[in-house]
């Protein structure tokens, strides 16, 4: 037999799935605010680690910085003693000049030959030179080898005339020598060996 049940429905009552979606409602609440709690809790401890983090590096970075600052004072330091190092051996080139003129022009003198009587050096590095020689042919080959000198910048026969002296004809000369520092290759060998 079939049983037909024609009664409406019966009516739960409404408070116990009220109370249901309550609770489940504070639990949520109370997970979502554990989460965003311990969230806040882990960022803030991120932060503070980074703050530290930044602090030492900002330590570092103006340690850093004071030691390029040393570092530069120092390099400038050396340039300005590098600078005075290079006006030092320029000086001292320089210095040696006038006994390297002179020392170029005796020593290619043929003591034999030629005889000099006055010299005159000027601060300009020309010298004047009055002399007697042999003959014209030994005058004008010591003039020649003079001119290959790394020192000579040029030579001018002011004049030359026949002299006697002592019963020998001699050439009577007078000659200017413009004298100058050698090329920088030959002279930076010299500087650095001399």
């Amino acid at each position: 037999m079939i049983r037909i049940n024609l009664l409406p429905p019966e009516k739960r009552p409404r408070i116990s799935t009220l109370r249901l979606d309550m609770g489940v409602l504070g639990l949520t609440t109370v997970l979502v605010g554990g989460a965003i709690l311990l969230s806040y809790l882990w960022i803030s401890g991120q932060v503070k680690d980074l703050e530290a983090v930044h602090q030492v590096r900002d330590a570092e970075n103006t340690a850093l910085l004071a030691e390029v600052a040393r570092a530069r004072r120092m390099e400038n330091e050396m340039k300005a003693i590098q600078g005075r190092i290079e006006v030092i051996k320029e000086i001292r080139g320089i210095q040696s000049l006038p006994v390297r003129y002179v020392d170029a022009l005796i020593s290619v003198l043929p003591e034999e030959r030629i005889w000099f009587e006055t010299f005159h050096l000027d601060k300009n590095g020309v010298l004047q030179l009055k002399g007697v020689a042999m003959d014209n042919q030994s005058f004008a080959a010591y003039v020649e080898i003079l001119r290959t000198s790394a020192f000579v910048r040029g030579v001018v026969t002011e004049r030359t005339l026949r002299r006697e002296v002592q019963g020998l004809t001699l050439v009577e000369f007078h000659f200017r020598v413009m004298f100058g520092p050698p090329p920088n290759e030959y002279y930076q060998q010299q500087v650095e060996h001399g």
